[in-house]
């Protein structure tokens, strides 16, 4: 009975390898780091430019081709036009959210697309972030905000282009960091009358594995925001800024 149990479970993990590698959810591909195509809106000419300044770059948010900003409520009030908005100000990465100790399946390979949705401030909400203390319960509270219908969903750009702007493996290739010009991720006049906000950060997998990273409070009058887990990341945010838009 044990060895039939162990063949019909190692049926299970190749039969689920071979249908995430049919669907293009792995990413076998071993294409060194200094071949992977680099991101337009860096201020550097190659991916081996990037690797040769200690994985640092600055991202200018104008002279980049794919949309940051990747859902607006249908109920904001005005679109974004740069005028008192959050600001992200930088990102740095030290840790693979695709890690097996994190995604089991670890589906991402080399690539890692980091995300931030927000919504209108909700006690609770509040609530429900402050008391996500397990695994199961983040992701409850992630599929809630995912699901309001007053959300927006932004994407935090890295240095390598695939899905939009993404995020190495750091395993392979270290600590990256970015500093950003002109990035807003949310404009207050979306919601007029709204001058606090929640959101979360988290490694995206197209809802299937979505890795919670961290959640943020932000208030239009308060003081900039930094987020950190030493040894993982840092994200430092502006709650007020006006920024140039592309027309």
């Amino acid at each position: 009975m044990k060895r039939q149990y162990s063949r019909f479970r190692d049926w299970v993990v190749l039969s689920a390898v071979v249908w995430l590698g049919a669907c293009d959810l792995l990413d076998p591909d071993d294409t060194p780091p200094a071949e992977r195509p680099i991101c337009d809106a860096l201020n550097l000419n190659s991916t081996q430019d990037f690797l040769d300044n200690n994985n640092m770059a600055v991202f200018e948010q104008l002279d980049n081709q794919e949309a940051s900003i990747l859902f607006t409520s249908p109920n904001a009030s005005n679109p974004f036009d740069g005028q008192d908005v959050v600001e992200l100000e930088l990102a740095r990465v030290d840790f693979d959210f695709e890690d097996e100790t994190v995604d089991p399946f670890d589906t991402g390979g080399f690539w890692g697309r980091w995300l931030i949705v927000l919504v209108p401030f909700d006690m609770a909400i509040l609530q429900e972030l402050q008391n996500a203390n397990t695994k199961a319960r983040r992701e409850i509270v992630l599929n809630l905000l995912r699901n309001d219908i007053n959300r927006t969903e932004v994407q935090l750009s890295g240095p390598f282009l695939r899905n939009g702007c993404e995020w190495g493996d750091t395993d392979q290739i270290g600590t990256q960091t970015i500093q950003y010009s002109n990035y807003g991720i949310y404009d207050w006049d979306f919601f007029p009358t709204v001058d606090r906000i929640l959101g979360i950060i988290f490694e995206g997998d197209d809802g299937v594995g979505d890795d919670f990273i961290t959640w943020l409070d932000i208030s239009k009058s308060g003081a900039g925001v930094v987020l950190e887990e030493p040894g993982r990341f840092r994200v430092e945010l502006n709650p007020l800024a006006t920024l140039a838009v592309n027309p």
